[in-house]
């Protein structure tokens, strides 16, 4: 039997990038992979699974419908326009908190735009996770990503509670772990406790994650 078979699912993937000029931005070393996993997964158990994905050099499952956006304020327009009509919603990307204020319609010049390029003013990106956890109903569900470098739990912990959601998926990033790579190991916090994933593949997490959420 297919656990979510009627259910749709919404899963943000990948990085977001935050333009300062026409050649240059702010991002992250997200791939996409698990959120490639998450989708594969959710459709194995029946969902109509969306993916809000960032740029990545990845394909999605062809069961999926994806939406391709850059920048955290795409993501968060895609994701509101999806999220009423899911019953589920699992942030995985990584979405930079910060973007440059000022956009530059022309390319920054080394020397006569020096000032502009040693100090660049940054402002908030909206939260997505906090704001879908902030609209959902009593029906949906949210789970989110939490890459941490130290204090795993505690931040995790703090970041379940702060965001609203029901579900963080709690991941050690430091020294070069879980970026990039098939392998990942993870900890699952709920309000009712935690679950270890002690190490293995990303597909193994994202089966895990499916397990989990149906619980909810």
């Amino acid at each position: 039997m297919k656990s979510f078979s009627g259910k749709k699912v919404l899963i943000t993937s990948g990085p977001t990038i935050e333009r300062l000029d026409p050649v240059r931005y702010i991002s992250n070393f997200s791939s996409g992979k698990m959120g490639k996993a998450l989708c594969l997964a959710f459709a194995n158990a029946g969902a109509e699974v969306t993916v809000v994905t960032g740029p990545v050099n990845i394909e999605y499952s062809s069961a999926a419908h994806v939406i391709s956006v850059e920048s955290a304020r795409e993501m968060l327009q895609a994701c509101e326009d999806q999220f009423a009509s899911c019953d589920i919603a699992i942030c995985c990307a990584a979405v930079c908190d910060y973007r440059p204020k000022i956009y530059h319609d022309s390319k920054l010049k080394k020397g006569a735009d020096d000032a502009s390029l040693a100090s660049i003013e940054l402002v908030k990106n909206p939260d997505i996770l906090k704001t879908l956890s902030g609209i959902k109903t009593n029906d949906q569900r949210v789970i989110g990503f939490s890459a941490e470098t130290n204090n795993l739990l505690e931040n995790a912990t703090f970041k379940l509670k702060s965001k609203g959601c029901d579900m963080i998926v709690a991941n050690d990033v430091s020294a070069g772990q879980v970026f990039s790579k098939d392998k990942t190991a993870a900890t699952l916090l709920t309000k009712n406790g935690t679950v270890e994933f002690a190490g293995g593949s990303k597909d193994e997490l994202a089966e895990l994650i499916v397990d989990e959420v149906a619980k909810l």
